[in-house]
């Protein structure tokens, strides 16, 4: 009978420092938001009355209401309308870099960050950033990092939105265009571009909305 041989004892797998850290990260993102939601809802003040139900997707907006605006998603198309491209020199094949505003009642209301180098930008409904700052501040409020123009609905008012092309000199328009409150909806709705855009996503939130689902797109 032939003696068995000896077989090395197989290494245990080691975790990379940097695995530790984009871990430890995920779960502090995770706890963060969470235990800023927590925190924000128990420094409510109590109050005797029932709370207002969730306005549900699709509804139109309430007279008087506050609501949150926002462009969720925005195609933008591979050339400006007469075929140019959104770029030069250096930078002529590059995608454009979108950003856009909000304006309501004659005033710029909100502007986003811009998404550098995309055909389909994209916003959170939710300012990471701001989110994560939060860890370090005294006062927690989920209103401090929501994303969005806030504007009260009232007949007969429109906003207009602006989609730019974030340039070193002069910013292109990609298109704009204006929305009457009485054509908004709860949820996302799209509209298809007639200039810059192929389509664009609105996102409309009540401004007291607390399902997570609704905040943490």
């Amino acid at each position: 009978m032939l003696p068995m041989a000896d077989v090395p004892p197989v290494p245990a797998r080691r975790t990379g420092p940097a695995a530790l850290v984009t871990g430890a990260t995920s779960l502090l993102f995770i706890g963060a938001v969470g235990g800023i939601y927590l925190l924000s809802r128990a420094r409510e003040p109590a109050s005797d009355a029932s709370p207002a139900q969730e306005q549900p997707a699709g509804t139109g907006l309430i007279e008087g209401r506050d609501y949150r605006v926002m462009v969720a998603v925005a195609h933008v198309r591979p050339e400006k309308a007469e075929g140019a491209k959104w770029d030069s020199g250096l930078a002529e094949k590059a995608a454009p870099d979108p950003y856009y505003e909000i304006w309501w009642r004659g005033n710029l209301v909100f502007r986003s960050q811009e998404v550098e180098d995309a055909l389909v930008a994209s916003w959170s409904s939710v300012a990471l950033p701001k989110l994560l700052k939060l860890l370090t501040d005294e006062k927690i409020s989920l209103e401090t990092v929501k994303e969005g123009a806030l504007i009260q609905a009232r007949a007969a008012e429109e906003i207009r939105v602006k989609v730019w092309d974030d340039d070193p000199v002069d910013d292109d328009l990609i298109e704009e265009f204006a929305v009457t409150t009485a054509e908004l909806r709860v949820g996302d709705q799209v509209r298809q571009g007639k200039g810059g855009l192929e389509s664009v996503t609105l996102r409309i939130l009540p401004r007291d909305a607390q399902q997570l689902d609704q905040l943490f797109r």
